[in-house]
């Protein structure tokens, strides 16, 4: 059981890694110029996309329904930009976060008397932030295929002239000629800036996740280092090394408020937004008899839960 979870973990943390390096954002002692520059590039790409979709919804700004489909996406390549813009500002502290769980974590794990009680609930947390990544990218992958898609249809019924459209409802400043130089570059960016969010998606919230369940696993530590204080040859010195654990966790506590404190309230105050825009179309919509959630609300409603499920963790009352 113990074996399994193990495997589960290093695999979690793993892919993660990956992630974060693809981003730029994994803390790195000696980065070189390009790597330090790669969150900036995902920064502007995030940043680009969700002007491009602005300027659609300034355009159709008094048409509810128009808009309620445009801003949810709009809103999640902000969110993208948000979490990059915190994990750039908050380098330093991610980096003595890392130093402070990660490698004392994986000295629990190795520890065959402790590691089934520092690995339980780490299946749970996975299959949460997986779920939420295959949302995510099944829908960046329909925005994507989307395009293609119509231009075949029209190709195949031989409609014309046949109409080019982006993966994303945008308005840029610029005339786009269907099919052109500009058309493909837009296409192209819009593109990599769907996988960039999904990477972004993919890799902050389950390392939110991650920092939990090492939280979660030193406090249990210590717990069952106190329920076993009588079979200590050296009490004091456990309770002493305890207090100083406590410590470190208070402190570890504190840097993941800061980090990702701003991004759970900006998601919170924009799914509660958005959330009533989708209702008010809905209702103002004759054509639609059944309320119909887009695919954002689902995305989103599934990452609140995520967050929620870590936050109202009963392992980390003591902590908070």
């Amino acid at each position: 059981m113990a074996s399994g979870q193990l495997l589960e973990y290093y695999t979690y943390r793993k892919i993660i890694k990956w992630l974060l390096l693809a981003l730029g954002l994994f803390p790195l002692k000696d980065a070189k110029i390009y790597y330090r520059v790669l969150p900036y590039i995902h920064l502007f790409l995030n940043v680009g996309n969700a002007l491009g979709m602005l300027g659609f919804v300034r355009a159709h700004i008094t048409d509810i329904l128009v808009v309620s489909k445009c801003l949810g996406l709009t809103v999640s390549f902000l969110t993208g930009a948000l979490k990059l813009v915190c994990m750039i500002v908050y380098h330093e502290d991610i980096m003595n976060l890392f130093k402070m769980l990660d490698e004392h974590y994986n000295n629990l794990i190795n520890n065959v008397q402790l590691a089934k009680i520092v690995l339980d609930g780490v299946t749970t947390f996975k299959r949460l932030s997986w779920a939420v990544s295959l949302l995510v990218f099944l829908s960046g992958s329909v925005n994507i295929i989307t395009p293609i898609v119509f231009i075949i249809f029209q190709h195949a019924h031989h409609i014309q002239p046949i109409k080019y459209i982006l993966p994303y409802l945008s308005i840029y400043p610029w005339m786009i000629t269907p099919n052109g130089f500009l058309y493909k570059i837009h296409y192209t960016f819009e593109t990599i800036a769907t996988f960039s969010l999904i990477a972004i998606t993919s890799s902050v919230e389950p390392l939110f996740a991650l920092y939990v369940i090492q939280m979660i696993g030193r406090l249990r530590v210590l717990s069952y280092q106190m329920i076993h204080l009588e079979e200590s040859n050296d009490s004091d010195s456990v309770i002493r090394g305890s207090i100083l654990q406590y410590e470190v966790l208070l402190k570890c506590r504190n840097i993941v408020q800061k980090i990702f404190g701003p991004i759970i309230l900006w998601m919170i105050i924009t799914n509660a937004v958005i959330l009533c825009l989708d209702f008010v179309a809905n209702i103002s919509n004759p054509n639609s008899s059944i309320p119909v959630l887009n695919k954002y609300v689902l995305d989103k409603q599934m990452n609140e839960f995520m967050v929620a499920s870590f936050e109202d963790n009963d392992d980390l009352v003591v902590v908070s």
